[in-house]
């Protein structure tokens, strides 16, 4: 109770809806760069080994996505426009896509920094960061959406050879692999971007309950979108697919704040007494009052002057 009551305020005085905002806008502004980064290394990496796997990779990157969403993003046309981006544009492209793609974990690791009671990175260190980030999500992510496509009753491979009892394992198997997905994406994001270190006892925790938060929303979202977003359709199909964007990454980066909290929780970080401003607040009258009782900001009497008569008669004397 003491730790259910401990997370409930340090995600209180944190912040932490205002950084979930704060990530939604960079997330906005970023998932096209990442995800024509991921498409372009499952090109260069399933394309060369197996044209059909990367297909598959695309079908399921789309399929992750709620059904709402395809007006604002189009992975099959994405696809389609990396095909003729060869040579040593496609490499200038892709260098432009991890740049881009970056800014989201810089911003997350500042985001970070507040929960995990620690200074940011320096500007090169933390690009680094974030670039290495992207790559690794641009290499892992479809490799592992390949996974997980096999292991599932209607994939391909798996159709022709396997006998239709064994499909009922394979429902199982599939769901359970993409949930292991996602708890070692969660797992690298919650231990790379930080800059601290986060032991792995620690670590899995938060990464464990996104991975399970976020497999739930995506069961729920369908209903969420039917119930709050079905009726933005008036306004048309571009305007409510950005909605329902909105919406899904705003999600998406409440997930991931809530995990970091768990794994910061877990790691014996206190929650404050004030929140930010509070605290900003209390440092600027407690700055005040030092000022005021510093010595060196104390004016010092004027020097006494005689009179000029009593000058004389002093001098008189």
């Amino acid at each position: 109770m003491n730790t259910i009551k401990a997370f409930a305020q340090k995600f209180s005085n944190d912040w932490s809806m205002n950084m979930v905002s704060l990530l939604t806008y960079n997330l906005l502004t970023t998932i096209f760069p990442i995800l024509l980064a991921i498409l372009t290394a499952a090109l260069y990496v399933l394309g060369s080994l197996s044209p059909q796997a990367f297909h598959e990779v695309v079908a399921q990157m789309s399929g992750a996505l709620p059904s709402g969403m395809t007006g604002a993003i189009n992975l099959n046309t994405l696809q389609k426009s990396l095909v003729h981006i060869t040579g040593p544009l496609a490499l200038i492209s892709l260098a432009g896509l991890l740049w881009g793609g970056s800014n989201l974990f810089s911003s997350m690791e500042n985001v970070f920094s507040i929960f995990f009671r620690t200074k940011a990175r320096g500007f090169l260190a933390q690009k680094l960061m974030a670039i290495g980030m992207v790559v690794i999500l641009a290499i892992l992510l479809p490799l592992s959406l390949a996974a997980s496509s096999v292991v599932t009753a209607d994939s391909s491979a798996f159709g022709s050879v396997l006998p239709p009892s064994l499909t009922i394992v394979l429902s199982i198997v599939g769901p359970l692999t993409s949930l292991f997905v996602l708890w070692v994406l969660f797992l690298i994001l919650y231990m790379v971007v930080p800059n601290t270190k986060v032991p792995f006892r620690n670590a899995w925790r938060g990464a464990a309950a996104a991975a399970i938060l976020f497999a739930l929303f995506n069961l729920l979202f369908p209903l969420y979108f039917k119930l709050f977003l079905h009726g933005n359709s008036k306004y048309g199909a571009v305007a409510a697919a950005l909605l329902v964007l909105i919406a899904w990454l705003w999600f998406f980066a409440l997930i991931t704040v809530i995990g970091a909290q768990i794994n910061a929780v877990a790691m014996g970080i206190k929650p404050t007494r004030y929140d930010l401003p509070g605290i900003l607040v209390r440092e600027y009258e407690q700055d005040m009052a030092s000022t005021r009782k510093s010595p060196a900001s104390t004016p010092s009497p004027p020097p006494s002057r005689k009179s000029p008569s009593l000058a004389r008669r002093g001098g008189r004397r």
